[in-house]
């Protein structure tokens, strides 16, 4: 679990660094600015806000599915075997069924 967790800041902080860049991408191109450039820096400046845009918006999806993974998961292990509710972490009992949990060391 701790490598899913490290995987998930990791992926994380690149979605930040992508939308950043995003963010100086969409500046570079705005308005005046791509006036001024000659024909193939604007070209590549277009392109590569169009590339941030894409990137940023994959690790952005990847970033949701891994936590709806990370979620899914986490409740799996917090069903009752029983009658498989819901319980909380310190429940010692269902409150569906009234079985008893037994605390793992």
């Amino acid at each position: 679990m701790k490598k899913f967790r490290l995987f998930r800041l990791i992926l994380a902080l690149a979605t930040a660094a992508a939308g950043i860049y995003m963010i100086y991408a969409n500046i570079s191109v705005s308005g005046y600015n791509l006036l001024t450039m000659d024909s193939s820096a604007g070209y590549r400046a277009a392109t590569t806000y169009r590339w941030s845009v894409l990137i940023f918006a994959l690790l952005l999806a990847a970033d949701i599915a891994a936590a709806v993974f990370y979620r899914r998961s986490r409740q799996k292990k917090l069903a009752c075997p029983s009658c498989g509710a819901l319980r909380g972490e310190n429940d010692k009992f269902c409150k569906m069924c009234g079985y008893a949990f037994q605390k793992r060391k």
